[in-house]
């Protein structure tokens, strides 16, 4: 290669390195700044789930504990909601960042899922509010799976999002609601009975201080070594169901009770016969119905031989 088509190459070179590094730059220059949503979490009373295919379900603030509030048809239902499983979604919506403008053209909303049809609309309340503040979409996810598509409902921009996982809203409602059947701090137990519709198999543990009795067929009290009754008292004591009953189960008939006495409060649960490794649950004041596996049964349904 003689000298001359060396320079002319060389030129050429540095022509198309001036020119990529040209593209490079409006490239940065037209970047979008880093966007957040700037919602304070702690201003939020109400936030609407729009899932085409999972249900609506709204998240309401009362008194810093979240209710669940799902419409059908011709009714509307509202359940208590586990504070902490709420709370971690009411966190990462406010921890959504906006990072890169994928497209302006509205014909591409059904591509990315930015369209009401396939993607979850989310409305997010403040406080003394009747409008939502924040309106917006979360579409599919992006290429790496870390990201999802994103659209503010008023505007064509669909953006790249992160903080926020799709699979996060698409849980099933029974996820959110609180599964808790007992919380009660052992300490302040005065009685415990466990009521057989025979009877004679009934057992009644006293609590004095920190040693626990067991009330005998003569009335006499026999002290419960601790490692006998930790495993109950633990299980009892920050009681949570399995899973919810669905509408084809009734509770009919308990197959045993459990009464709790405090000083301040008397609770009563009712537990039925164990059917397909799960019995129904429910508190005597309350219309919901819960189930727990047959593992958590066991532990519950003690005989004065186990103590």
């Amino acid at each position: 290669m003689d000298k001359k088509s060396l320079i002319r190459l060389s030129i050429i070179l540095i022509i198309c390195i001036v020119i990529f590094g040209l593209i490079k730059l409006v490239h940065i220059l037209k970047k979008p700044k880093l966007e957040s949503l700037q919602i304070d979490k702690t201003k939020i009373t109400k936030v609407e789930l729009i899932r085409p295919k999972e249900g609506n379900v709204t998240f309401v603030k009362e008194f810093d504990k979240w209710k669940l509030v799902v419409s059908s048809a011709d009714k509307t239902y509202t359940y208590s909601g586990d504070t902490k499983l709420v709370g971690e979604v009411i966190d990462k919506i406010s921890n959504i960042k906006l990072s890169d403008i994928i497209s302006e053209d509205k014909n591409r909303f059904g591509e990315f899922y930015v369209d009401t049809s396939s993607g979850i609309t989310i409305k997010v309340y403040l406080e003394q509010q009747n409008k939502p503040s924040k309106s917006f979409i979360i579409g599919k996810p992006g290429y790496d799976y870390s990201h999802y598509y994103f659209r503010y409902l008023d505007r064509n921009e669909i953006w790249l999002s992160s903080g926020l996982e799709r699979y996060v809203i698409e849980q099933n409602i029974d996820f959110w609601r609180d599964k808790t059947i007992l919380s009660v701090d052992r300490t302040k137990i005065e009685q415990i009975n466990i009521v057989y519709a025979n009877k004679k198999d009934n057992v009644n543990i006293l609590s004095k201080g920190t040693t626990w009795y067991l009330l005998t067929e003569d009335k006499k009290e026999r002290i419960i070594e601790q490692n006998k009754i930790d495993g109950f008292l633990n299980t009892l004591c920050s009681l949570r169901a399995d899973g919810f009953a669905n509408e084809t189960e009734k509770f009919n008939k308990p197959d045993f009770k459990i009464e709790i006495k405090t000083k301040d409060s008397f609770d009563e649960i009712l537990i039925s016969s164990v059917t397909d490794n799960k019995a129904l649950v429910k508190k005597s004041q309350l219309e919901t119905v819960f189930f727990l596996y047959q593992y958590t049964v066991n532990n519950l349904k003690k005989k004065k031989t186990d103590f």
